[in-house]
């Protein structure tokens, strides 16, 4: 927002890059990322998109009513993955997503 200019370790630092990598390791650690998140919670993913698409451009307190209504969110709700989720960092475990509603 100043205009100063700075490396990739300190915009880490200042938390406006995720990760610094070596030149030439950028895809690899690109690949890195999306496998992570493929294997996350399925149903997580279209929600957080839905919920962000309906309350871009309301207020915060819209914002909090709008999210237990939409579709996406009550998927998650009634999911066995919410449960799975739960259970797993409980037991100091990963998680074994299914997508499955209960």
């Amino acid at each position: 927002m100043t205009g100063r200019w700075m490396d990739a370790t300190e915009a880490k630092h200042w938390g406006l890059a995720n990760h610094v990598v070596p030149k030439g390791q950028s895809l690899e650690k690109a690949r890195e990322i999306a496998k992570q998140l493929a294997s996350g919670p399925p149903l997580l993913f279209p929600a957080i998109k839905q919920l962000l698409r309906h309350t871009e451009m309301v207020s915060e307190h819209e914002s909090f009513e709008l999210h237990d209504a939409l579709s996406a969110v009550q998927k998650v709700l009634r999911s066995d993955d919410l449960l799975e989720g739960a259970r797993a960092f409980s037991e100091k475990r990963e998680p074994k997503w299914t997508g499955n509603r209960r």
